[in-house]
């Protein structure tokens, strides 16, 4: 167990998770293009990317220069401070009640080869109310308020008459620095019961409509290919090491044709214990 070794805050900073799963978090967007001040969207791969976050105040003293950091990966169900890309740090003065909207003005562009699919983490740190884990490589996601994560992604599936009828979405997953040898790592994959907010959905540009459970199907491989009939099983159970790392592919296919959205989260558990997630919004 991680042990707290930063003072005791004078101010209570918040940057939301993600209710009913922490890397969902709310408070933190993208505008894609060259105008930061456009709608909020997907992220676009080779193009300018900008990264907003909202910062909350709830309690104790004014804080002047809060610094706000923010950091992105490739889709990762659980990124660590040594994986992520640092893109930039904004300020912020913050009264109790307060909350704003901050954006980190320098931009980053997601590599064409994982098609736009990010992970974005934001952090807000200040004298009065440091970081919980100040020292750590992992982010403490739903252990430190301070820190939030965006773990989630629209992705288009194939006509069904296409020649090529499944989607193949990368996922990297990975153990932590403090997990024993030989852990036994398990990653699955569900439809999401719960409907994703209307907040998170717009900021996503997803207009369509929530799709039947029976709307597609899909499976997890190591490969990105595989035989249209075989997508793979929903759960596979791997042994890792410390701070290991892989990456696995989710494979889906729509099975109707009708337009529609369906939640689809991978979700990596250690010895039982659910250490992150990713969500692929695929749309038929």
């Amino acid at each position: 167990m991680t042990s707290r070794i930063s003072p005791e805050p004078r101010a209570a900073l918040e940057i939301r998770t993600g209710g009913g799963a922490k890397w969902l978090g709310p408070d933190i967007w993208v505008v894609p293009g060259s105008d930061p001040l456009a709608s909020p969207n997907r992220p676009i791969a080779g193009l300018p990317n900008y990264v907003w976050a909202r910062v909350w105040h709830r309690r104790g003293i004014a804080v002047q220069g809060a610094q706000v950091r923010f950091y992105v990966s490739p889709p990762h169900t659980a990124p660590r401070r040594s994986t992520v890309k640092h893109v930039g740090t904004s300020v912020v003065d913050l009264e109790p009640g307060e909350h704003y909207e901050i954006l980190c003005l320098t931009h980053w562009e997601p590599p064409l080869l994982i098609g736009g699919h990010c992970c974005i983490v934001a952090e807000v740190d200040h004298p009065d109310a440091p970081l919980r884990y100040p020292s750590t490589d992992e982010f403490h996601v739903g252990e430190d308020p301070q820190v939030a994560q965006r773990n989630v992604n629209p992705a288009f599936l194939p006509e069904v008459t296409s020649d090529v009828p499944y989607a193949s979405l990368p996922i990297f997953v990975a153990t932590r620095p403090s997990d024993p040898p030989h852990s036994q790592v398990r990653i699955r994959t569900q439809i999401r019961d719960q409907s994703l907010s209307e907040e998170l959905l717009v900021s996503l540009g997803v207009s369509e409509p929530r799709a039947s459970a029976s709307a597609l199907e899909f499976g997890l491989g190591s490969a990105p290919t595989c035989s249209p009939n075989d997508l793979g099983p929903n759960t596979l159970d791997v042994q890792m090491d410390p701070s290991d790392s892989m990456v696995l592919y989710l494979r889906a296919r729509a099975l109707k044709s009708k337009a529609g959205y369906s939640p689809v989260d991978i979700i990596e558990t250690v010895a039982g214990v659910v250490v992150g997630g990713y969500t692929y919004i695929l749309i038929t």
